[in-house]
């Protein structure tokens, strides 16, 4: 599954700012009032495909930026599921 939020990575002084737990990666982000289009040219620039899909949702009246939101991502490692899930 591709997320795509308009959050920004912080670095913290080259501290891992990431958990695992049980075999789910955590981490947090900030948003940075970054809008759906500079979203789309962004990881377009750093050579990532954005799908039509993902920029009609970038681009819809529902998107709005933020800015100092802080949101915590918890990433489920595929190891988590079988072939039959």
């Amino acid at each position: 599954m591709l997320l795509i939020k308009r959050f920004f990575w912080y670095l913290l002084n080259g501290k891992r700012s990431w958990r695992e737990q049980d075999g789910v990666i955590y981490f947090t982000v900030t948003s940075d009032d970054t809008t759906g289009e500079e979203w789309i040219i962004r990881l377009e620039k750093k050579g990532y495909r954005v799908s039509n899909y993902a920029k009609s949702i970038l681009r819809s009246d529902g998107f709005k930026p933020t800015k100092g939101v802080v949101t915590e991502i918890a990433v489920l490692k595929g190891i988590l599921f079988s072939d039959s899930d």
